[in-house]
């Protein structure tokens, strides 16, 4: 089957080689052993001679080979740098009880299928063999003078035995396994009719204290955080992997939840929230410190709040951009954002410290923030196409790697055109009004200390007339 596999394979013009591992899978650094499966690692030829992007190749070479043979399940998973296959969409259902999870995770699997974008959705929770699963009956264990370790002990020696004693010859020790003779662990008859001796020589069978029931368990028990839990994974294509956790978690609350088990966002979702978590962190505090370092320079808190307004100025064009282009927004995206906040501070400080000068000169505001608009256009204008025309090489780059840094390019043009053209704008008018509301205040404050002194006046006269 694998020889037949990697003969169709072989016949697209974008496989460059490949190779099989029969009984494992997991990628090329993993050792997981698994006797049904095979997996078959295809390189592709570089970027540059073929038209199609690896993880539209990859979804229709399945859709074509699954056509061809019928029978064998094919997944489709992506190879990180470590050589291990990664599935973006994880989401872990927990919980104490575990038919409960198993039921609600049956749910999830469903809505994961149907959100908009996934593909090779699966889940960890697949049916085992048949097995026998017993029930103790608290209450009757209590009346047969037995306990849940004195059970436990005769089940172990049934099921598995013991080999605590030990045998000795000629220096040789070898363990003596004893276990029961004539019993069929897997013949429910013969599980009830176990026999178990009380503590006062009684005989009980097992059926007396416990219900033995045959059903099937689940191939594979899994923990998350010491809680019983299904994972249910999945690759990710045509949309992004925020916008389908939105989509799953927005149907999921459509859904009853059993109390105690709760849905954990794992993969990519919990590495994207993380990190979204900490650059925010990170734009704020470069806000903070742009602020702080010009209300320093400036010996004022006003001026430096004017030149605050270009950096929402700057984000508009920045999304923009990234909508433009067909880009999502991505950890390098927001990496640009930062770095706006410091480029295009620069055009409101030119203005307003331009302007600032001229107001010292005696000349008046009005006039003043209008001769530092004409004046610093052009600097201004060619500060910024200069950096503009140096990032279109990154914006426009089509090799490799070029999906998840074009984005940041993007964002830096669209945020410096638009902070270019709106501060011009914008930044003029926050500077008349803060400059009224400082002579407003400047005005005040003189009255007030005309008003002082008038009193003291006066209270010196009429020390003087006494």
């Amino acid at each position: 089957m694998c020889a037949k596999v990697e003969e169709q394979l072989m016949k697209y013009p974008e496989v460059e080689l490949l190779f099989t591992k029969v009984g494992s899978e997991g990628g090329s650094m993993s050792f997981n052993e698994t006797p049904n499966t095979a997996e078959i690692n295809v390189k592709l030829v570089d970027k540059k001679k073929r038209n199609v992007s690896s993880k539209v190749f990859s979804i229709q070479a399945k859709n074509a080979i699954s056509g061809m043979f019928g029978g064998p399940k094919f997944t489709v998973n992506e190879v990180s740098i470590m050589g291990t296959t990664t599935r973006p969409l994880e989401l872990i259902v927990r919980g104490n009880n575990y038919d409960e999870v198993r039921q609600y995770a049956a749910k999830v699997l469903e809505v994961a299928k149907n959100a908009q974008g996934t593909t090779d959705v699966e889940t960890s929770d697949e049916e085992g063999n048949m097995e026998l699963n017993i029930e103790i009956d608290r209450d009757k264990l209590a009346k047969m003078g037995l306990t849940l370790g004195e059970v436990g002990a005769e089940l172990r020696i049934a099921f598995a035995g013991d080999n605590n004693l030990k045998y000795k010859e000629s220096g040789e020790e070898y363990d003596i396994n004893i276990q029961l003779d004539e019993f069929n662990k897997k013949n429910k008859e013969d599980v009830e009719n176990m026999s178990l001796m009380t503590r006062t020589g009684s005989i009980v069978k097992l059926k007396q204290i416990a219900s033995v029931t045959e059903k099937k368990g689940p191939a594979m028990l899994t923990r998350y955080n010491k809680l019983s839990s299904v994972s249910i994974t999945g690759q990710v294509a045509g949309n992004t992997i925020s916008t389908i956790g939105e989509e799953i978690q927005t149907k999921l609350a459509e859904i009853d939840k059993p109390i105690g088990v709760d849905v954990v966002y794992a993969g990519d979702l919990e590495n994207q929230t993380e990190s979204f978590g900490s650059l925010l962190v990170a734009l704020i505090a470069s806000i903070l410190l742009v602020y702080l370092t010009m209300v320093a320079l400036y010996d004022s808190y006003a001026y430096p709040f004017v030149v605050m307004f270009s950096m929402p100025l700057s984000i508009i064009g920045a999304l923009l951009g990234l909508a433009l282009a067909g880009k999502s927004m991505s950890l390098f995206s927001i990496m640009g954002i930062i770095m706006l906040m410091g480029l295009v501070a620069k055009n409101a400080i030119l203005v307003v410290d331009f302007a600032n000068d001229m107001v010292e000169k005696g000349h008046k505001v009005y006039d003043a923030i209008v001769e530092a608009t004409s004046l610093r256009f052009r600097p201004i204008l060619m500060t910024n196409l200069a950096l503009i025309f140096g990032l279109l090489p990154l914006a426009l780059s089509s090799g490799a790697g070029a999906e998840w840094k074009s984005g940041i390019g993007w964002v830096l043009i669209g945020g410096l055109t638009s902070s270019m053209f709106l501060s011009l704008i914008i930044i003029p008018v926050i500077y008349v009004l803060v400059s009224k509301l400082l002579k407003k205040d400047k005005m005040n404050e003189q009255k007030h200390h005309k008003e002082i002194a008038e009193m003291e006046h006066i209270h010196t006269e009429m020390k003087s007339f006494n």
